[in-house]
C-alpha cells in the first residue's frame, strides 16, 4: 500500500516537473521569437532618421542574391523617397509664392510653377550622397541598407536659378519676400559649399 502510494506521490511529482520545465522551454521559445521580430535587420540609422534643416535624409533596404544589386536597389528607393520630399517642399514654396504674387497667379504662371519644380526633382537629385550603408548576408540573399542624404540647398539653387530663367516668373516672383528668403538660403549654402571645398 505504502509502495503504491509513493509511486503515486513520484508519478505526480514526475508530471509536475516535467510541466514546469515545458512550460519554462516554452517561454524560452516564445521570448526568442518575440525578441527576432522586434530585431531590425538593419542598423538603428535606419530605424531612426536623421532630421536637419539644411538635408533632406532617406532610409531604404533591399535585398538581392547580387550585392551590388541589392545597394542599387536601396539607392534608387531612397532617391524616390528623397525626390518625393522634395516635391512636397517645392509645392509648398510654390504656394507661398502664388499667395505673394496674388492675382497674377493665372492658369499660365500655375503651369510654369509646375513645370520649374519637375526640372529642379529631376536635374538635382544627382546631388544626392549615401550617408551611410549596411550590407549583410541573408541565408542566400544580400540585405543593403542605405541611408541618403540630399542638401536642401542645392534644391533651393537650382529652383532660385530656374526662377530667374522663366521670364514671366522672374518678373512676378522677384517682387516677393518668399523670393528674397530663398535668394538668402541660397546665398548661404553657396558660402558653407564654399567653405566646405576649401577645406577639403
Amino acid at each position: 500500500m505504502k509502495s503504491r502510494l509513493f509511486m503515486m506521490v513520484l508519478s505526480v511529482f514526475c508530471l509536475l516537473l516535467m510541466a514546469c520545465g515545458g512550460a519554462k522551454q516554452m517561454a524560452q521559445s516564445e521570448n526568442q521569437t518575440e525578441k527576432q521580430d522586434n530585431e531590425s535587420p538593419c542598423p538603428d540609422w535606419f530605424i531612426n532618421v536623421p532630421e536637419d534643416p539644411d538635408h533632406l535624409y532617406a532610409a531604404a533596404t533591399a535585398t538581392s542574391k547580387d550585392l551590388q544589386l541589392a545597394i542599387n536597389k536601396a539607392e534608387q528607393d531612397t532617391r524616390v523617397k528623397i525626390g518625393a520630399q522634395l516635391e512636397t517642399r517645392l509645392q509648398s514654396l510654390t504656394k507661398q509664392f502664388k499667395e505673394e504674387i496674388g492675382e497674377g497667379a493665372d492658369a499660365t504662371v500655375d503651369a510654369q510653377f509646375t513645370t520649374v519644380s519637375k526640372t529642379v526633382i529631376s536635374t538635382t537629385l544627382s546631388g544626392s550622397k549615401v550617408k551611410k550603408q549596411s550590407t549583410k548576408q541573408e541565408g542566400q540573399t544580400w540585405r543593403a541598407c542605405v541611408l541618403m542624404e540630399y542638401p536642401i540647398g542645392a534644391a533651393n539653387a537650382r529652383f532660385l536659378q530656374s526662377l530667374k530663367e522663366t521670364e514671366n516668373l522672374r518678373v512676378k516672383a522677384a517682387a516677393t519676400e518668399a523670393f528674397k528668403e530663398l535668394e538668402a538660403e541660397v546665398e548661404k549654402y553657396e558660402q558653407e559649399k564654399e567653405k566646405t571645398q576649401n577645406n577639403q
